[in-house]
């Protein structure tokens, strides 16, 4: 594959795993209101939305990248996680060294296989 459309691609891959991070969030502003009322719904029903989103266009984007690219960039989606949480739920455990340095290796991992393997 030539390398501008692997960037693009990519590019497609990060916005919908940057939209796919958000669903962790729904389901868990979800799990804060009773069940099947009307916030719950919403949250939850939501989060379906983005999985559904999120299945449609992983399709589109195996058809111009390899599996195995994609899934390794997936792990991407734990670092907007972690975002989400501190900025939205005040879940600031996540910001002690450790975890940042986990943080670092999952960039790092993503890095090598994109850039190694094509």
């Amino acid at each position: 594959m030539v390398k501008s459309n692997l960037y693009k691609y990519l590019f497609y891959l990060h916005i919908l795993l940057f939209v796919y991070s958000f669903n962790g969030l729904c389901v868990k502003v979800a799990a804060q209101y009773p069940f099947l009322s009307l916030g719950y719904c919403f949250f939850f029903g939501l989060a379906i939305g983005l999985l559904a989103l999120l299945a449609l266009g992983w399709q589109q984007v195996l058809k111009h990248m390899s599996l195995v690219t994609a899934y390794a960039n997936r792990p991407i989606v734990i670092i907007w996680s972690v975002l989400w949480a501190v900025v939205f739920l005040g879940e600031y455990g996540a910001l002690r060294p450790l975890p940042l340095v986990g943080l670092l290796l999952i960039v790092s991992g993503v890095y090598l296989v994109v850039t190694c393997r094509e």
